[in-house]
């Protein structure tokens, strides 16, 4: 597990008994990539090479402040939007052309990100609930009792499925992302009802549910400092 230079980066290849490879950035821009053992580096720089754009993306949002300022980028569905703050009394958010507009009484981060929060919550519930609702009627054919759906603002998962209770949970963060990514998580967890844990047959199964679910990982995993 050496650390290397790349094309000026520091980069770290893991080696490992997997089926899949999963390309991570560290806070200190350390890009690492873990394989399957049979992997060839030269492979591996390829996989790199590919996804250099996006690389390249989550190193320079590494390097730009946690706030929530005037002409900050802030996701929905996917679409970046400019941020604007507008000092109002009457606290509210509004979505014109690719700026946000978020009215506030002070322009202070707990405040902005509070107003926020909240915003995203409240768009969550129709959306994620569309898509979830679709999803179950591309499973129909498994004849299963339909699991019951909620909600939560997560920090470290993307969604969960309880058993015992028969419930799928997604994060409300969801609602950040395009609906490509949602499905994927989507199908993620109802792929736990036939399959409890990540073995050979859950993949297999998500990827006859879901086949581009690789893409949508791929793309979660760059996205995930960025929302």
């Amino acid at each position: 597990m050496e650390i290397f230079e790349y094309r000026g980066m520091q980069v770290q290849l893991i080696a490992k008994t997997i089926k899949h490879c999963y390309l991570r950035i560290k806070p200190d821009g350390l890009i690492m990539l873990t394989h399957n053992k049979w992997v060839k580096k030269s492979a591996a720089l390829e996989l790199i090479d590919k996804n250099w754009g996006l690389i390249e993306s989550k190193l320079a949002k590494l390097s730009k402040p946690n706030d929530l300022s005037l002409g900050n980028e802030i996701y929905f569905l996917g679409e970046c939007y400019k941020l604007n703050i507008i000092l109002d009394k009457k606290i509210k958010i509004e979505v014109i052309d690719n700026c946000v507009h978020l009215f506030t009484p002070k322009d202070e981060f707990e405040i902005k990100i509070k107003i926020l929060n909240a915003w995203y919550l409240q768009q969550s519930k129709p959306i994620l609930t569309k898509q979830y609702e679709t999803y179950l009627n591309n499973i129909s054919h498994w004849k299963i009792i339909p699991p019951m759906i909620r909600f939560r603002t997560m920090k470290r998962r993307w969604g969960s499925y309880n058993k015992t209770t028969n419930t799928v949970t997604l994060n409300t963060n969801l609602v950040k992302v395009n609906t490509d990514i949602i499905d994927y998580i989507i199908a993620h967890e109802l792929c736990h009802i036939r399959h409890f844990n990540h073995s050979s047959a859950f993949y297999d199964e998500l990827t006859r549910l879901h086949p581009t679910w690789r893409e949508q990982k791929l793309e979660l995993d760059f996205l995930s400092s960025k929302i």
